[in-house]
């Protein structure tokens, strides 16, 4: 009987699937809000904001702020936001494939701020029956609405003291106040102001004729009395 010898080689392969492409599929931003836009106040929170995308070999991920500063993380949070945080804010998601892209932008809303009138100076006078622009202005987010003694709604509108020429009747102490748009709290700011809107002008100069006139008068009637005292002494 014959007998062979058989040699039995066994060789393991390992398939290693590569995705092929342009690296990083869809970015994906969690948790999400509507249109990319996470609107805040200032004084408040944005935490955790997480950056992931589908990739192979595994992705590494940057964060961009509005200042241009990058970290390097798959999330950022914000605490105590101010107005300076407000702003796009950039994931950028990598491999040695290729990368990605995806901005959020986050807004800060605050509330009124240097609160201003223009003219800056009190008292104001104006010509009577002349449209003259007093405006009061403050710096808000979102857009302000303001609020004129006198008015009992608030509007953008009301920017302005007058939109109409100005009346006599109209001499008095305004206040300019301003709230943010559609917020409940108080967060009003307000500025006394002084409006004389009378045409003050025209009275002061219509006095000061009176008072001349008076003096002329008072002059003249010096002078008669000197003149008729120096014929009764020439007479004499």
């Amino acid at each position: 009987m014959k007998f062979s010898n058989k040699v039995i080689v066994i060789h393991d392969l390992r398939l290693t699937s590569i995705q092929s492409g342009d690296g990083p599929d869809t970015i994906v931003v969690s948790p999400s809000e509507w249109n990319d836009r996470y609107i805040r106040t200032e004084g408040d929170s944005i935490r955790n904001i997480t950056c992931w995308a589908d990739c192979h070999p595994v992705c590494n991920y940057t964060w961009t702020y509005p200042d241009k500063t990058t970290n390097v993380t798959s999330y950022f949070y914000k605490y105590a936001l101010e107005k300076i945080h407000d702003g796009e804010y950039t994931c950028r998601a990598f491999n040695e494939i290729g990368s990605k892209e995806k901005t959020i932008r986050v807004v800060v809303n605050y509330a009124p701020e240097n609160i201003q009138l223009s003219p800056n100076i009190t008292p104001i006078i104006v010509q009577e029956n002349i449209f003259d622009s007093i405006t009061c202005s403050a710096n808000c987010r979102p857009q302000c609405e303001y609020k004129w003694t006198g008015q009992t709604r608030w509007s953008a509108w009301n920017n302005l003291l007058f939109r109409r020429n100005v009346k006599r009747s109209d001499s008095g102490y305004y206040r300019c106040e301003s709230e943010e748009v559609n917020q409940e709290e108080d967060i009003e700011e307000s500025e006394e102001h002084l409006g004389d809107t009378s045409g003050v002008v025209a009275e002061n100069i219509e006095k000061e004729l009176e008072r001349k006139l008076k003096e002329r008068d008072e002059e003249i009637k010096q002078l008669k009395e000197k003149l008729r005292i120096e014929r009764f002494s020439g007479a004499a």
